[in-house]
């Protein structure tokens, strides 16, 4: 039996060997499943990466863009800051120069009322001498006539 058996030895060798290549052919398989997923993979991370630099680009030209307006809204605001600082001013001169004129007003009625003296009209509404004065005179005419 043993020279049957020495007969059987290649085919017994070429069935493990056709095992053998059947294991290896699965594996084999399977690692290339797993590339080719691997290369799906890859064909994805590069399409989110190309993506992704689409949107880093257009969110520098957004910022960019947003420079430019906030500069251009700084200088419009300190024109309008100037243009306020000037029209405060000038509202300030007219207030002052409104409670001017109705002091002034007041000295004026009372003058013409004789209620009032020289000495008054300099102290209470601050007029020079002269002025308190002149406006005696030209009241008390006026009130007088």
């Amino acid at each position: 039996m043993t020279d049957q058996m020495v007969g059987l030895l290649p085919w017994v060798a070429l069935v493990l060997l056709a095992l053998v290549i059947l294991g290896l052919w699965r594996r084999l398989n399977k690692l290339q499943n797993r590339v080719a997923g691997f290369e799906a993979a890859q064909v994805s991370l590069r399409e989110t990466a190309v993506s992704f630099e689409a949107r880093l680009e257009q969110m520098g030209l957004d910022a960019a863009a947003l420079r430019v307006s906030t500069l251009g809204l700084g200088h419009q605001l300190e024109r309008h800051e100037r243009s306020l600082g000037l029209l405060e001013a000038h509202l300030g001169s007219i207030q002052r120069g409104n409670a001017q004129e109705s002091s002034y007003a007041q000295a004026i009625r009372q003058a013409s009322r004789g209620q009032i003296g020289v000495d008054e009209l300099v102290q209470d509404y601050g007029l020079p001498r002269g002025e308190a004065e002149l406006l005696l005179r030209m009241h008390r005419q006026n009130g007088s006539a």
